[in-house]
């Protein structure tokens, strides 16, 4: 996905099955319900997508307005973790379309969240050199662990 086009691709004869036209370069997608979710850089909105017609059907817009998505991250069937530009994370829910929890800790740009379904634990990676552990579920204590790293995570895996 580059410069605003989303491409999409039949795995079994990586034959090009259509093209989307988002207005702005995307940052992150995930697919929910059988539906895409983008987010795009230099907006502050999160894209729902129809992916049997390709029609842009829903958005959520979110807070500050100056800041714009890094990553996106389903956290289950109703939530949705989005990193801004601001180093936050704010917590979505994808049923009312609206923000449910705030985490700050970082001090730069996150570039992975990960999500560990049988923990309910969210992963963030930043350029602060840091790896975070998060409850995104818990009303008092949401940050669980600090890691320290030596360089930059661009992407976080759990096995």
């Amino acid at each position: 996905y580059d410069q605003g086009n989303i491409s999409f691709f039949s795995y079994s004869n990586i034959s090009l099955l259509q093209r989307v036209r988002h207005s702005v370069s995307i940052s992150d997608m995930e697919i929910f319900n059988g539906n895409l979710l983008t987010i795009a850089k230099d907006s502050n909105q999160i894209n729902f997508w129809n992916v049997s017609n390709w029609v842009n059907y829903h958005n959520i817009s979110f807070l500050p307005a100056n800041s714009w998505g890094l990553k996106i991250k389903l956290l289950d069937s109703n939530y949705l973790a989005v990193a801004l530009s601001d180093f936050s994370i704010r917590i979505f829910d994808l049923s009312t379309s609206t923000e449910t929890k705030l985490l700050n800790g970082h001090t730069s740009h996150i570039r992975s969240l990960e999500y560990i379904s049988a923990s309910s634990r969210l992963l963030s990676g930043s350029e602060d050199l840091t790896l975070r552990v998060w409850n995104p579920y818990d009303s008092n204590n949401n940050l669980l662990q600090t890691h320290t790293l030596t360089r930059v995570p661009v992407a976080i895996l759990y096995l």
